[in-house]
């Protein structure tokens, strides 16, 4: 008797956009009964988040077609925004003075307005001082390592959680599925076009 080894796959994806095309493409229609996502929990209560634009159409699909969806993130792992910051500066995306400027900005609009909705007002602090906070990460220097460190714990837990649902497919951020791909045994990776960073 022959054994026939079921197909599982790992992808990597671009985090920036909401099309969910290649995926579906790449899958060429096969029956995927569980799907691990990069996706936290309580991922419905936090409908709008810019970091899930991805997934969540993508769970949409999944649940559509009976597809057990499996939420392999941990929100508590999330490297702060303040990070994601001092990043970009590292990376040359931003310059510091863009920081210095939002500052300002967030500043005058907090001294300016006579009234705006407590919500309004919370996240526009919330924003400032993860600003001031990105410039205290630069000031502390080790920036990289901080940001390696972080991914790699979110990684650790992404792994367990894959080990212990054993899906057919995971579709994660390119970065991480490039690490876990190292560790998966039985998944074959897949970088799709759209994650593609040389």
């Amino acid at each position: 008797m022959a054994y026939n080894r079921r197909q599982r796959n790992i992808f990597g994806v671009s985090h920036a956009s909401d099309d969910i095309s290649e995926v579906v493409e790449a899958l060429n229609g096969r029956r995927v009964f569980k799907a691990a996502l990069e996706l936290p929990g309580d991922f419905r209560d936090r409908e709008g988040n810019p970091h899930w634009l991805f997934f969540t159409p993508l769970e949409r699909h999944f649940a559509r077609s009976g597809t057990q969806v499996i939420p392999i993130d941990d929100p508590a792992l999330r490297m702060p925004g303040s990070l994601h910051l001092a990043m970009h500066v590292v990376r040359g995306d931003i310059a510091v003075a863009a920081i210095h400027e939002g500052i300002e900005v967030l500043e005058r609009r907090l001294d300016d307005m006579e009234y705006q909705p407590p919500d309004a007002t919370m996240e526009t602090r919330r924003v400032l001082r993860e600003h001031m906070d990105a410039l205290d990460v630069l000031a502390a220097g080790d920036v990289s390592a901080r940001w390696t460190r972080a991914n790699r714990l979110r990684e650790i837990h992404m792994l367990k959680e894959i080990l212990r649902t054993d899906p057919d497919v995971v579709v994660v951020g390119a970065a991480h599925a490039r690490e876990l791909a190292k560790t998966l045994r039985g998944y074959d990776y897949t970088q799709l076009s759209s994650a593609y960073n040389p």
